[in-house]
């Protein structure tokens, strides 16, 4: 006789002592893959807390079916199914069986406890899963024996899968391991495939659906002292309006005395003070201010603005798709944080979010939008994009803190102080898209391209601070002169301030916004004031200068990375 089937033959040896250990009568020949692919009534512990099933119920348990006698431990497992392994080998069969053991022989010990309440006359004091489920959490005997039922083919099937995966690791699998592995699987599936066809189908066939309300409640049983089964619904017999009962859902190992948790006297309770955390649905509350921002019209600048930039950074369309969504999300957010602290009521041609949802609903929805937005850089572009992005938001809030401190202190910057305060703030939110976009193409930064983008946020600023008081289609957006309704400096505004003879009368009617409003004559008289001294005049030279010098310095970068007609057109397009 070959090796190998002595071996088989030994191991056939091995599997009937192990089953006659859990009363199995075995017969041959038997069809070992059927029995443990069709038996399907292994259990494993139910989904509470193992201190609760394990340790405080099993351990404890009394009787046949208590782990001392029928859950053999690890180690005797192993010398029990292999006899004549030697004690030094034993330590490697020990990494297999710790992955399966638990599980087999846990699912023995439950199966036997559904088997044994029905066979035997088990006393209430008996503490085993059957009367557990029904004296600590309340379930009828056919409420038990279906949850039970279900708990043995979940974990039958988890068992099967576990094993199938070490099986089809890379790890080398002896012949000797890979058949006591086998044999664990199969008396566990076997002992239990034994007691459930000795149970009857009486056992399994619950009729629980044609059931429902016809329970009788266990006698002197209060809902709120009951625990709560995770996974599964209350007891039928509890009314509805206490299925919310308190439970104990973090009971330790040690301390089994712990398992009743009483809830408030208020029999109607509606909350559950002790369950776990789980994440509010709310996040279209938190979204709304900002979905509404986003949706008025706008003149879609980011998106032209990365498009632009593309012929010269290649970067793929999956990753402009995310970058225009990150910036599109934050530019919107940035808008709603600065109406409310310019004190604006209209963008856009509509009232400001915060004036429609409130400004802490607002300032929440802008503080989600970040998070969320930092999470997208994080998932979908390359790792140094989070530190650009971190980087420069930074840098948005300096430049943001600088306009917000002149306007509070009513301390009048100089046009340098003022270049620098757009270099942060405006010129900034380009230069995000730049960094990110020359990381995503991995390409070294040019200086060239980097001061051009300078350039266009100054541009942008100075352009917007001009329409502000000279734009009929400014007013009609965001009001008459608005940046002198909030109290705001601006380019034109500084140059007035520093030239004309009655500054310190403009200087008080401009800030006297924080007693009462600027009127609309007071408006009209500073406007004259602006045009007498020139100062809408020379914001519109400076206007030119900047935009002569951004041609030219586009102009540079074509000879150096090649014609882009995109970027061409787009500051065509911001041409005032």
């Amino acid at each position: 006789m070959g090796a190998e089937s002595r071996s088989t033959i030994q191991a056939e040896n091995d599997l009937k002592v192990f089953f006659s250990g859990f009363h199995f009568q075995y017969s041959a020949p038997v069809n070992w893959e059927e029995r443990v692919n069709s038996s399907s009534r292994c259990v494993t512990r139910l989904p509470l807390h193992e201190s609760r099933l394990r340790t405080n119920t099993l351990d404890e348990a009394e009787g046949p079916g208590s782990t001392d006698r029928n859950v053999v431990k690890r180690d005797s497992l192993v010398r029990w199914v292999t006899p004549e392994c030697p004690p030094e080998k034993v330590g490697a069969l020990e990494s297999l069986f710790q992955l399966l053991l638990d599980l087999a022989t846990l699912s023995a010990s439950l199966s036997y406890d559904l088997y044994s309440y029905r066979r035997e006359d088990i006393k209430p004091s008996k503490l085993t899963s059957m009367t557990l489920l029904m004296q600590y959490y309340g379930y009828s005997e056919a409420e038990a024996i279906r949850i039970l039922r279900q708990e043995i083919l979940g974990e039958e099937q988890k068992l099967r899968d576990k094993y199938r995966k070490w099986e089809s690791s890379s790890a080398t699998i002896s012949d000797s391991l890979r058949t006591y592995s086998v044999l664990l699987m199969l008396a566990a599936g076997g002992s239990n495939y034994w007691m459930s066809r000795h149970l009857g189908s009486e056992t399994y066939d619950t009729g629980l659906d044609n059931q429902k309300g016809d329970y009788t409640p266990p006698t002197e049983v209060d809902p709120h002292n009951l625990l709560r089964l995770e996974g599964y619904e209350p007891p039928c017999w509890i009314p509805s309006r206490v299925k919310t009962y308190a439970i104990s859902q973090s009971v330790s190992e040690s301390d089994s005395e712990g398992i009743k948790v009483k809830s408030a006297s208020d029999s109607d309770l509606k909350y559950n003070v002790l369950t776990r955390f789980q994440k509010a649905d709310s996040e279209k509350i938190c979204m709304e201010p900002f979905v509404y921002t986003k949706d008025l019209p706008g003149k879609n600048t980011v998106s032209k603005f990365i498009m632009s930039l593309r012929p010269w950074l290649n970067i793929p369309d999956t990753s402009a798709s995310v970058l225009k969504d990150v910036m599109t999300a934050l530019q919107n957010a940035s808008l709603m944080l600065d109406d409310i602290e310019d004190g604006s009521t209209l963008r856009r041609g509509a009232p400001a979010a915060h004036v429609k949802y409130g400004v802490s609903q607002t300032i929440n929805s802008t503080i989600y939008v970040l998070a969320e937005v930092l999470s997208k850089v994080h998932a979908h572009l390359r790792p140094e994009c989070s530190k650009a992005f971190s980087d420069e938001i930074q840098i948005l809030a300096l430049g943001q803190g600088l306009d917000l401190n002149w306007t509070f202190h009513e301390e009048r910057p100089t046009v340098q102080e003022y270049l620098t305060m757009i270099d942060h703030k405006t010129g900034g939110f380009f230069r995000l898209i730049l960094r990110a976009m020359e990381i995503e193409a991995d390409t070294t930064p040019n200086e060239d391209l980097r001061h051009l983008i300078t350039l266009l946020g100054r541009y942008y600023q100075i352009k917007d601070d001009y329409q502000n008081l000279a734009s009929e289609e400014y007013t009609s957006k965001k009001g008459f002169c608005d940046d002198l309704s909030e109290g705001k400096f601006s380019f034109p505004l500084i140059h007035l301030l520093e030239n004309s003879p009655n500054a310190d009368d403009l200087h008080r009617m401009v800030f006297k916004h924080k007693q009462e409003k600027v009127t609309e004559e007071e408006k009209v008289y500073i406007l004259s004031e602006m045009q007498r001294m020139g100062s809408l005049k020379h914001t519109k030279g400076i206007l030119t200068e900047l935009f002569d010098c951004i041609w030219e310095t586009t102009g540079t970068l074509e000879r150096q990375l090649g014609e882009n007609k995109r970027l061409k057109s787009l500051c065509l397009i911001l041409k005032l």
